[in-house]
């Protein structure tokens, strides 16, 4: 199975716009906006389009499985900020019962995450990246391409993750989903290859 996730923000459509289909950090998330994301499951065959220009993505007749909303918020507002004052913002999200806070930097070079903070009925979560995980590096256009290693750890529960992100925006276009159709899109290809340690003595689990 696939999950395909629709971004129902018209302020992405209009940054991609206004950059000319190049993104540099002026597009990185700011306090005050608000994201609804839509999953959808998809069959392993679904067709998910062409790369490279002059795409024509339709994604019209997507059906939505769930959705949340994600706030971006000052670094300092959120749940969790003592243990990220090097974090230029942080995006809060719950589902009732748990409170999760997303840490992230983003500078003129790059926007990466740098860890995260849960309040659950049990007790908190931390999760740190001692090497952050680049998500974009800037200024991105149509081939741009970054590879880059990173490495996290829940040390309260005695988890651990190595991996490597090997990125490229591989396609540019008309996007139409449920949410709208947008212009001068500009589509990520992104492939982590992982290790995941669990302080159990068997072979550690690898993903990608």
């Amino acid at each position: 199975m696939k999950n395909f996730t629709l971004f129902a923000a018209a302020l992405a459509s209009v940054s991609f716009a206004a950059n000319a289909q190049t993104i540099n950090s002026s597009w990185a998330p700011s306090p005050g906006m608000s994201q609804v994301y839509h999953v959808a499951t998809l069959d392993v065959n679904t067709n998910l389009g062409g790369a490279g220009a002059g795409q024509n993505w339709n994604f019209s007749n997507l059906m939505s499985d769930s959705s949340y909303t994600e706030n971006v918020v000052a670094a300092s507002e959120a749940i969790g900020a003592s243990n990220f004052p090097a974090a230029s913002y942080a995006v809060e999200s719950s589902d009732g019962t748990t409170d999760v806070a997303a840490y992230f930097i983003a500078d003129a070079n790059a926007w990466s995450a740098i860890g995260g903070f849960a309040s659950t009925p049990l007790g908190d979560i931390l999760m740190n990246y001692s090497n952050a995980m680049t998500i974009l590096q800037f200024p991105a256009s149509l081939n741009s391409t970054f590879t880059d290693d990173y490495a996290s750890e829940v040390a309260a529960l005695g988890i651990s993750r190595t991996g490597t992100n090997v990125s490229l925006m591989d396609g540019a276009g008309m996007l139409t989903t449920p949410a709208g159709t947008f212009n001068n899109v500009l589509r990520q290809k992104s492939i982590q290859t992982y290790t995941d340690f669990t302080g159990i003595p068997l072979p550690p689990p690898a993903g990608e």
